[in-house]
């Protein structure tokens, strides 16, 4: 049987033996997975775009399971599009 860790004062623990445990994944030393950067084509303007190994972590976090499919400015255009829709609709 694994035994499980829970986090306490950035240490993790067995619940089995109360022993400390080495974490596969610290919050707080960014780059442990070791991920790399990946180049992606944006959907909108067929550009290529830099997905960070940062921006990847953050995606991973958060529970993202799709990369991005727009570059940052597409993003941004999109975003401030919808939102000039969305102010324009409700009145």
């Amino acid at each position: 049987m694994t035994p499980y860790a829970i986090k306490h004062s950035h240490r993790a623990y067995s619940f089995l033996s109360g022993e400390p445990q080495t974490r596969m994944f610290d919050p707080e030393k960014k780059g442990d997975t070791n991920m790399a950067d990946k180049t992606l084509i944006c959907k909108d303007c067929s550009k290529e775009f830099v997905f960070t190994d940062g921006e990847q972590e953050f995606y991973k976090e958060k529970g993202l399971q799709n990369e991005p499919q727009r570059c940052p400015d597409c993003r941004k255009a999109k975003k401030a599009e919808f939102n000039r829709n969305r102010f324009q609709r409700s009145y």
